[in-house]
């Protein structure tokens, strides 16, 4: 079974969050919500309960990271040392990190995106964050074991985007078909 975290801080955005939870757990995937709050509020006032605290959390074991977009969630994401940490750890070693709308600009921060392929909301802020990266205008993109996606519209993509990477590619068709996605 793959196991993914899930970082979410106040200002999440709860479409992306939410959306790609769902179908990870549809998938029978373990997913560990992770906050530094114990029940983080989304940028539309939607609250969630973490499963765990971020600086508590034994990161071993995990499969993939994902950081969720909003604003100030993807800069309140940034803002925290143990995040950072956890992505140069996860980068370092080869495992998947995904970020959504926003969030992609906190891994172009961080250098992992220089000579890369990668999307994030089509805003020129948020773009312009991405250094070094190659911008490209889709909703999903991968490359290597990066993956990126533009926003609250496209997180049904990159769910099944997440599963096919990490079970297989074709691996969410059966899951697509029963939630009537194609």
């Amino acid at each position: 079974m793959s196991r993914m975290l899930v970082f979410i801080e106040d200002g999440f955005e709860e479409i992306e969050a939410i959306t790609v939870v769902d179908i990870l757990r549809r998938a029978e995937m373990e997913v560990a919500i992770v906050s530094s709050k114990e029940a983080p509020t989304g940028a539309h006032g939607v609250t969630i309960l973490r499963d765990a605290d971020v600086n508590t959390v034994n990161y071993s074991g995990y499969d993939a990271i994902f950081l969720p977009g909003g604003i100030p969630g993807a800069d309140n994401l940034f803002a925290l040392p143990k995040v950072g940490e956890v992505l140069d750890d996860f980068h370092a070693r080869g495992k998947l990190v995904v970020a959504i709308c926003a969030a992609p600009y906190v891994l172009g921060l961080r250098g992992m995106l220089k000579g890369r392929k990668a999307t994030c909301y089509p805003h020129e802020t948020f773009i312009d964050r991405l250094q070094g990266a190659i911008y490209v205008e889709e909703p999903v993109v991968l490359d290597g074991n990066i993956m990126t996606s533009q926003g609250p519209g496209t997180a049904g993509k990159l769910g099944y985007a997440i599963v096919d990477y990490l079970h297989g590619d074709g691996a969410s068709r059966s899951l697509r078909k029963e939630m009537l996605a194609g």
